[in-house]
């Protein structure tokens, strides 16, 4: 698989699980490093864009309860 084709599609458990590497060079041992690399880097920014979501998700989580709590208090005062 050619991790630099792939970079537009969202990361999912699954392509992290069916992610293949090259062979180094010859005369190397282990995997490419520009293809470990570029999965590094996609890994990367995706955890970066689900913390951003996720941060903005409890922001708004925090807004609503603070906005329910105020509504429920001015019923019961009426």
């Amino acid at each position: 698989m050619n991790i630099r084709r792939a970079q537009r599609a969202r990361l999912t458990p699954g392509r992290v699980r069916s992610i293949s590497f090259r062979l180094a060079r010859l005369g190397r041992r282990g995997f490419d490093e520009d293809d470990v690399r570029d999965f590094c880097d996609q890994v990367e920014q995706e955890l970066s864009v689900l913390l951003e979501e996720r941060s903005a998700l409890q922001a708004e989580v925090h807004r609503l309860r603070g906005w329910a709590s105020g509504r429920a208090q001015a019923v019961g005062r009426a």
